[in-house]
Formats: C-alpha cells, structure tokens, sequence
C-alpha cells in the first residue's frame, strides 16, 4: 500500500509539473510507473541485492522511492517535449501523415529527440559516477563500515535500477502521450492537450504576483530602478534556464536520413547509375595525381583567347564596368567541367542562399546548376514521379510545367490560388478526403512568389524564378527554403531559382537546391542527357556576378524590380481607363504578366459565354491584339474567362492601344 501511494504521489507530481497535460494523462503515467518501477525494484533488490524476501520493508520501500523521485524528471522532460512539438509544430507530423506515413512513422522523430532528452542526464551521470563524482550512498556505505567494493556495487545497482526505471516509464508515457494525442485516424488531436496551467500553479502564480505587487508598492521610488533591474534579471535567467535544450536543439540542423527518399524517387530515378567517367572526376584534384581519365581536348587547340564582357553598372546605370576573362578561367570556361556546375559558381549560389534564406553550406542541402530553371525543374519531375501518378499542382499553373506532367500520363490535382497565392484550405481538404487505398501525391508544384501566370505571392500565414522581382510595398516574406528550417528535420523542399528574368534569358542559367540524394539524381540524369550545363555560359554568368558583389546583385535585381513595377502600374492604368466594368483582376505582385477575367456574359449564363480562348484567338486576333487565354494555365484544361497579358516589352502608348482593342472585342462578346 505504500509502494502505491508513493507511486501515485509521483504520477501527480509529474501532472503538476508538467506545462502541459493531455486527456488520460494521470492513468498514462501510473501505468508507466508501475510498468517500471514495480518490475526493476523487484528484480533489482531480489536478484542484483540479494534480499530475501523482497519485499522487505527496510529494503523495498525506500528503493521503490528512488525510483520514483529519479523517474519523475525523466517523464516530465519526455512529455513536455512531445506536448510542445505537437502543440506548437503540428504542421511538422502533419506533413509526414500528408505524405503517406503512418502515425508512428510521423511520431518518430519526436519520440526519439523526446526520448534522448529525457534519458541524457542520466546516462552523463552514470559515465562519471566513482571517477569524477561519488555519490552520497556510496559516501554513507563506507563510512558505515561496508567496503569500497561493497559500496560501489551497490551504488552501481541502484544506479542500474534508476536508468532502468527511467528508461521504461519514459518510453511508455511517450508512446501513451503520442497514442492519446495522434490518433487512429492519423490526425493530430491538439484538442486533447491541455495548456493551461495546473491549478496547483495558477494558484501559486496568482499568490506569487499578489506578493510581488505588495513588494512593489512598498518599495521606495529610489529602489524601484533596483528591484525592476533584479526582476528583469532573474526573468532572463530562468527563460534561459528553461529554454536551455531548445536552444541547443535550434543550433543543429537535422537531415532526413537517405533512405526517406527511396519510397519517393521513380522507378526511372532508381535505375539510374553514376557515369563511370564523371563519377572519378572529382579525383582528379588531388595533388601528385597524373591522370589519364578523361577524354577532354587540349586548350591550346581552342580558337578563342580571351573574352571582354561590358555591362551596366549594377549601383550607377550611367556607368559601365569592363570584365576580361582569360587564362585559367577561358580554359575552364572552354573544357569540361563538373555535371552538377562550376565549383566557383557554386559556391556563389551557397553565398546567396546564406544571405538571401538562411541557409549554409554542407546543411542538408546542395546546388546543382541547370540550363535554365526549366531543365532542372524537368530532371527533378522525372525523379520523382513515375507514369499514372497523382501529382498536387496549383491552378492556374505556370503552363511550362503542364507537358512534363502529361509526357508521364500523370493525375492532375489541382490546388485552387487566390489574392494570396496557394490555399491551404484548399490543399488540406484534398489530403483529407484522399481515399485510402489510392497511392498519396509525393511532389507538391507552386511558384510562391510571382506565380506565373497571376503574379501572386504567398503570404506568411499560409506558409520562384520570380523571386527577384517581387515589387509588392510590403516586405518579401520568407521563402519555403527558408521556412524548411523551422521543421525537426530538412530535406522537402526544392527549390528552383532562375537568373532568366535578371541576367539575360538566352544565357541560360539556372540553379535547383535540395537534399543531396535528390541532387545525385538530377546530376545522374544531366550527365546522361547533356554532360553538363556549358561551361562558358557558367564562366561569364561567375564573372559578371563576381564582378558585382552581392551587394551588386541585389543593386541590379531592385533596378529590375522597379522596372517592372513601373510597368505594371502603366499596365493597371490602362486596364483601368478601358477595361473597367468589363474585366476584374487582383494587382500582380511580381513578375511580368497581368492575370485578369473578362466579363462577357451575365452572370449565371452559359459557361461558353465566359470562355475567353475562342475570343483571345479569333476575335482578338483579328482587332490587332494577341494574348494568352487562362485554359493553357488550367492543370486539367477546363474553360474560363481568365486571360494572361506580359507587360515587360511594350510601351506606355501601346498598352494603352492594347487594351482599348480588347475592350472592343469584349464589347463586341458581349452584344453578342
């Protein structure tokens, strides 16, 4: 009976302790108490202390005691842990159930780190126990007479018998805590988790800040400036106290392990191998090597012996900067390089990801340069998606995506978009309702910033190749890139940047980052298709962007922002003096494209009357006017009133001339 109610004592202890607690808590904890306590103090005392019988007042109770006070810190630190991340991070295992995982897959790695918390004061203390600290047992056992042998077993028993304890009631209250909180369904219920304060706390809180405020009204005004200084200070100190492992925790960035990615590559990606010959190109580097590997020609033999670049300045357009590439750097330019890029403009691209996203070299990720944000976003699809697959696609698309898709016969799900890019509701109604026996989508297409066609970008609350020419009043919020940072573990997000828009989009250079197993497939299949991304192409891309800065880069991109807002404003205005009343539109953020609806019919009519592609292509056409109707932007084709006009090449005067024809087909549409 006592042994009971000392272990129930302790289940309460832990309820009260914990910031937060879940429904069924005291049941889950009493039942990983006595699964661990009762089992290791009776195999402990009857076994490794020879007490015969075991349950020895003397000997049992007390031991039942040390258990239980050593055990309550270890499912305390457990718990909160797996409460917290459950609580404050649900997207984290929502996006391992969205893709397929079981609830236990999902909980994983919550488990583990809760886990590994829960279990490292003890293992520290046990690796020093009769080395650097003695403990008091073993202290008090001498002293009474017993040997140093005697005493250090029986400090190394007990010791044993603690972890043990520890280890057994940590690991049931974590699965009891995950089974109660992600249930059977694979949903997160943060219903069933509890955040107010125990009462025993609110209550000492409530105590706590009436003394405090008493304190404080009977202070002098002199000491006031002392005591708030010495609040202030013990505040700060008992945050970083408590806060101590999450911040340790922040500081590391976790991979996802390789084999994540085998259930997601395509059977395509699986069957392909490294090039014998590419793959032994790195070797090549090391000094005293003399290799006779590959079969690149002699420089000499190259025609061209230098090259002279003359470009804007990026900080004063009415200057020009000169840039020679020769010697080394012609040679490299004009010879066979490495299939994932440069190394120099690698590392430039790591530089930029730094600054531009958070995000460091040799963190879970790598760059591999393309012809282009087209090619590279065209060997990741073939990655990942095999013929017949269910692909999440939002809608309307960027139209260049659409026949990678189509080639493999793959199943469109459309996301819808709005004002506000991507909607989630949207996106978690789809993965909700997913039938359970159809194969979940493994690749999730949007353009966050600038989507092409309608220039939206996502907003913070719903968390690229326009990324660069976001012109919005508002700060351009963090990309997925960056925000992938804030999960247990990176390795989701692709990400696809283009210098097309801001460079020159015949150069044709572009750049993808992700996990390095994603990456050795994409290079897998560069080194097949094309070898490599040309090498002077990258060389003069290096030597301009070298030659700016990147202070300079972001000089230039901003010029190019500004450019386009102004000629989107010149754009608006026209939309606004023809087109109003006769179409409705939500103003582009980035890019270069007006995404607007036409208005031809009343509402409610016949859906062909609101179908813009047979007036874009005949009607149109025929007033001296050309655009793009919104069907090619549609993932499953469909028809709709929206059209897509680029404002990048034209004139104030014939944007204006522009518009003022499509208002008199639309005019004309709907008279019709």
């Amino acid at each position: 009976m006592a042994c009971l109610l000392n272990i129930m004592g302790t289940a309460e202890t832990v309820i009260n302790k914990s910031k937060r607690r879940y429904d069924y808590m005291f049941p889950s904890v009493l039942l990983g108490m006595l699964g661990s306590t009762i089992p290791v103090s009776i195999i402990g005392i009857r076994f490794a202390m020879s007490v015969d019988p075991f349950w020895r007042p003397d000997q049992y109770i007390p031991v039942v005691g040390m258990l239980c006070g050593s055990t309550i810190s270890g499912i305390v630190v457990s718990v909160t842990y797996v409460l917290k991340e459950l609580y404050e991070n649900k997207d984290k295992v929502e996006m391992y159930l969205a893709f397929g995982a079981s609830r236990f897959e999902a909980c994983k790695p919550v488990a583990t780190e809760a886990l590994r918390l829960a279990l490292t004061p003890n293992i520290n203390q046990m690796s020093v126990i009769g080395i650097i600290a003695i403990p008091g047992m073993m202290t008090g056992a001498i002293l009474g007479g017993s040997s140093v042998e005697q005493a250090a077993r029986l400090q190394m028993v007990i010791m044993f018998m603690i972890s043990s304890s520890t280890a057994l009631a940590s690991i049931a209250t974590t699965i009891l805590a995950l089974g109660v909180t992600v249930d059977s369904e694979h949903r997160v219920r943060t219903d069933r988790i509890d955040t107010r304060e125990h009462a025993v706390w609110r209550a000492r809180s409530w105590l706590v800040n009436k003394t405090v405020e008493k304190i404080k009204s009977a202070a002098l005004e002199s000491d006031r400036a002392i005591y708030d200084h010495w609040q202030a200070t013990c505040l700060k100190t008992s945050r970083q106290l408590h806060g101590l492992i999450e911040l340790e925790a922040d500081k590391m960035v976790k991979s996802l392990p390789t084999e994540f990615y085998s259930s997601f590559l395509s059977d395509l990606a699986k069957e392909r191998k490294p090039s014998p010959i590419r793959g032994l190109y790195p070797l090549e580097s090391r000094p005293g090597l003399i290799s006779l590997l590959a079969g690149k020609p002699n420089a000499t033999t190259f025609p061209l012996t230098s090259l002279q670049l003359t470009s804007r300045s990026p900080k004063d357009s009415s200057k020009e900067i000169t840039t020679e590439i020769t010697g080394s750097a012609l040679a490299e330019g004009l010879q066979y390089g490495p299939t994932a890029g440069l190394p120099k403009l690698c590392e430039w691209v790591y530089g930029l990801q730094e600054i531009e996203h958070g995000r460091k070299k040799g963190e879970g990720w790598r760059v591999s340069i393309g012809s282009g944000s087209q090619d590279v976003i065209y060997k990741a699809i073939m990655a990942l998606v095999n013929p017949g697959d269910p692909v999440l696609v939002e809608s309307p698309v960027y139209a260049g995506v659409l026949p990678m898709f189509q080639a493999l016969h793959a199943e469109f799900v459309a996301v819808e978009t709005d004002s506000q890019g991507i909607s989630s509701t949207s996106l978690r109604t789809i993965l909700e309702s997913w039938p359970s026996t159809k194969p979940k989508p493994k690749v999730l297409y949007t353009v966050p910033y600038g989507c092409n066609p309608t220039g939206m970008t996502a907003t913070l609350e719903r968390h690229d190749p326009y990324y660069y020419l976001y012109f919005g009043n508002a700060p351009r919020v963090p990309s997925y890139f960056s925000l992938e940072l804030q999960q247990p573990e990176v390795g989701r997000v692709l990400r696809f940047d283009s210098l097309s828009k801001i460079l020159s989009s015949g150069i044709r250079i572009g750049f993808a980052c992700g996990p390095e197993p994603l990456m050795q497939v994409i290079d897998m299949h560069t080194a097949i298709a094309s070898l490599q991304t040309p090498s002077l192409t990258q060389t003069i891309t290096f030597a301009l962007l070298n030659e700016w800065g990147y202070d300079g880069f972001k000089a230039h991109t901003e010029a190019v922002s500004q450019f386009y807002r102004e000629k989107r404003d010149v754009f608006e205005g026209a939309m606004k003096k023809h087109l109003a009343g006769l179409a409705e539109w939500n103003t582009p953020e980035a890019g270069m494209f007006f995404w607007f609806k036409l208005l031809l019919g009343p509402h409610g009519a016949d859906p062909e009357a609101h179908d813009s592609e047979s007036i874009i292509r005949t009607k149109a056409l025929e007033k001296g006017v050309l655009a793009l109707p919104g069907t090619v932007f549609l993932p499953n084709g469909g028809k709709t009133a929206y059209v897509r006009a680029a404002f990048s090449l034209l004139g104030e005067q014939e944007v204006d001339e522009a518009i003022r024809r499509l208002r008199e087909v639309v005019l004309e549409a709907r008279q019709a």
